[in-house]
């Protein structure tokens, strides 16, 4: 948007895609003639000269791991498991992960927990507790994970464990969805929230500057 010249024209096809979940075009944006990159590419734009997009990475179609056993698939796997953790707890500070009661969360926490123990260091797990009290959020309490998050913990004893009640988040008001929509450049698919400055206050409180999100 800094360049000279630039239209903030709406692309009114990106938008109707949207609105009925038509994904044949992911180059496209809400802005006319703004076009992403392809996934896994760069671009270079030297000043006079026209844009360079570079594929750097694409996945083999043909690779295939062979093993002669199901042992053999599940040391392969862990291993793959592991790099792929190991990557998302490197950081300068500490690294914490948000901590639900399922299979995907508990498998990254343990060994996460694992991988910086070797490193003389400890993992923060992070399970926010759903508002008992508010009747806006009385859907959460039935899935309340938070008693398998406990039984998990006295067999961690690498990790610190955090214990907080999820602050209920307002909307944003009118007047900020704007700087919203041009941050994220994308519709929106529900009403902004604001940030919680609580729980951001909190995580730096503990030093954590990698958080790992699990979507299960």
């Amino acid at each position: 948007m800094a360049i000279p010249g630039f239209s903030r024209k709406l692309n009114e096809r990106a938008l109707l895609r949207h609105l009925v979940v038509v994904r044949d075009r992911v180059d496209e944006t809400l802005y006319e003639g703004v076009l992403r990159l392809p996934a896994a590419h760069t671009l270079v734009w030297e000043g006079g000269g026209a844009p360079i997009t570079r594929e750097y990475w694409a996945p083999d179609p043909t690779y295939r791991v062979e093993c002669d056993s199901r042992e053999e698939y599940l040391a392969v796997f862990q291993r793959e498991m592991e790099q792929a953790v190991a990557f998302s707890v490197r950081t300068t500070g500490n690294a914490g992960v948000l901590l639900s009661g399922g299979l995907d969360s508990v498998a990254v926490t343990v060994m996460a927990a694992d991988i910086l123990e070797k490193q003389g260091k400890r993992l923060q797990v992070i399970h926010n507790l759903p508002p008992s009290a508010d009747p806006r959020r009385r859907h959460l309490r039935e899935h309340d994970e938070s008693a398998w998050v406990r039984l998990l913990e006295p067999h961690l004893p690498s990790a610190d464990f955090h214990y907080r009640t999820e602050n209920i988040k307002e909307p944003l008001p009118m007047a900020e969805w704007d700087q919203f929509f041009d941050i994220h450049q994308v519709p929106l698919k529900g009403v902004p929230m604001a940030k919680d400055e609580e729980h951001a206050r909190w995580l730096s409180d503990l030093g954590i500057l990698s958080l790992i999100h699990i979507s299960e």
